[in-house]
């Protein structure tokens, strides 16, 4: 990607954020959706995934009308639903106070380093090619309102927020900065590896939004943080029109999710579940299996996450003093969604990384 290719994708890159991003601003208070400096990655992050999620939902709905209506359709919703929260919100809200941490060490920063050079490059190597016509994937009014490059480069940009969402899925579960940042760094490096096959039109949107709906689901069984919950119900409608494999994942982690929630998070949960699970069911048409399958995988999901989350919850010992609460129930949707690729590396991180050290002067009990 040459810096011209770079200055003529920046539109679509810009649309696609803003799309998401006033949607992430309709969801309830809670995190990501910081502005300051250390947040903008994650926010920007979310807001590319959610972008790419109702583009693939709304385009596939849409996609007999042509570019034009597909695309009017994708951005008049955001743009009033962005209108009508300058009008009404009374200020930035957030529903706590974030923790206090400790400053990230130099082997964290190192490897941070490694990871941004490793993107780089791979951002660097990918040509702006007109995208495949991947199953499942509008993609065509996409390349006819956009352009092939810029459409091109939203695929490319694709995997730089999955490295993103993987270190934010960490940080919530409070896992230590060097192995944060060291996952980030392994997950840079294999879509180096990867080359052109990283951008390719499923696996770029299936990794990105399987990674978002990763960290949406830990958010919210380990802080009953309510954006991350329709973070991630969002995200898996996507997943069903990203490609039709994915989409039974996705359904089966809806189930998954709404088990291992507490009982008095799972009202929630199925407000949530429901639109997510018709736009499955819409996404698997006209495959008559593929669309009993949905609620069949939802159910399933349910009735395994019951009975397991408990017994996580008794094998992991939660007394650490001093220290960050290790991932118990949080672990089951990652599981899930690990079939999928990038979410395998967030669950052995979430089960084998250290807790993160507490700030210096912070009490022990």
């Amino acid at each position: 990607m040459s810096p011209q290719d770079l200055l003529g994708s920046l539109p679509a890159l810009a649309v696609t954020a803003l799309v998401g991003r006033a949607w992430l601003a309709a969801l309830p208070p809670g995190d990501p959706g910081r502005h300051a400096a250390r947040d903008l990655p994650t926010t920007w992050a979310a807001s590319h995934a959610l972008g790419l999620s109702t583009w693939l939902v709304i385009g596939s709905l849409a996609s007999a009308g042509g570019a034009p209506l597909a695309l009017t359709l994708w951005i008049l919703p955001a743009a009033l639903l962005a209108g009508v929260r300058l009008l009404t919100a009374p200020g930035a809200m957030v529903p706590r106070q974030e923790a206090a941490r400790a400053a990230e060490g130099m082997g964290a920063r190192l490897l941070l380093g490694v990871a941004v050079a490793a993107l780089a490059s791979a951002l660097a190597r990918t040509p702006l090619a007109p995208p495949a016509q991947d199953a499942g994937l509008p993609l065509g009014a996409l390349v006819e309102g956009f352009g092939a490059a810029p459409s091109a480069a939203l695929l490319a940009w694709a995997p730089v927020a999955a490295v993103v969402l993987i270190g934010h899925g960490l940080r919530i579960a409070r896992r230590d900065a060097a192995a944060r940042r060291g996952v980030q760094c392994i997950l840079a490096l294999a879509f180096l590896g990867l080359g052109e096959r990283a951008t390719s039109p499923a696996l770029a949107t299936t990794t990105l939004l399987a990674m978002g709906a990763a960290a949406g689901a830990v958010s919210w069984l380990r802080r009953a943080d309510r954006r991350g919950a329709w973070l991630a119900a969002l995200l898996f409608a996507g997943l069903g029109f990203a490609h039709p494999a994915a989409g039974i994942w996705a359904a089966l982690t809806l189930g998954v999710l709404d088990g291992a929630s507490a009982p008095a998070g799972r009202r929630l949960i199925r407000r949530t579940a429901r639109p997510a699970g018709a736009l499955l069911v819409i996404a698997a048409w006209p495959s008559w299996l593929l669309c009993a399958a949905v609620p069949l995988c939802i159910a399933l999901g349910h009735l395994i996450a019951a009975r397991v989350a408990p017994r996580i919850d008794a094998v992991f010992d939660p007394q650490h003093p001093g220290r960050a609460l290790p991932p118990r129930r949080e672990l089951l949707p990652v599981a899930t969604l690990s079939p999928l690729g990038a979410p395998a590396l967030l669950l052995l991180a979430l089960a084998f990384a250290r807790a993160e050290d507490p700030p210096p002067g912070t009490p022990r009990t």
